[in-house]
């Protein structure tokens, strides 16, 4: 994706969410209750924007390591590029929803996600930051505990933060894999 567009698809999405939070302003609030308000949405709004733009990096980066002829680890045969796979992939900004391609071996069955080799994933798809924010919490706080500081703080979601309708099935081993 070229520079340009790239910019512009993020430029257009922030101000439109800025058009929102202006026209979203309650007029019956005032002082410190209006400030809380504005300054809500647009965390709300910046982390809209972060998943935006962090969907597009991971996807445009994790292209580059799809490219090429590919032959089966297992067996040596020649992969095929079968489809592309939606997957979840937590952020600071919250989850975020990647694409990413599947090789097929006819040999043998095998699949292979060269993004998750590329960013290193196996069982949980952390952000480098997402792991350090979940690994710097839970260090001084319980896991209930930390879990809902990272969801005010942070996108960060998953089960424990007590935020009804923001649970991922993220677990206290999840946290450790992090």
């Amino acid at each position: 994706m070229e520079v340009e567009q790239f910019t512009a698809g993020i430029v257009a999405e922030l101000a439109e969410g800025i058009k929102e939070v202006l026209e979203e302003r309650e007029e019956d609030r005032t002082g410190e209750a209006r400030l809380s308000g504005l300054e809500q949405r647009s965390r709300e709004l910046l982390n809209r924007v972060g998943r935006g733009l962090m969907r597009r990096l991971i996807e445009s980066e994790g292209r580059a390591s799809e490219r090429g002829p590919r032959a089966c680890s297992a067996c040596g045969e020649k992969m095929r590029n079968v489809n592309r796979v939606e997957v979840e992939v937590q952020s600071v900004f919250g989850p975020v929803r990647v694409l990413r391609t599947r090789f097929h071996c006819p040999g043998c069955g095998a699949n292979v996600y060269p993004m998750d080799e590329h960013y290193g994933w196996q069982d949980h798809r952390f952000t480098p930051t997402a792991k350090e924010w979940i690994c710097l919490v839970s260090q001084g706080e319980a896991y209930a505990e930390g879990a809902e500081i990272l969801g005010r703080v942070s996108g960060i979601v998953g089960t424990g933060f007590g935020i009804p309708g923001r649970d991922t099935g993220m677990r206290e081993t999840d946290v450790a894999a992090a």
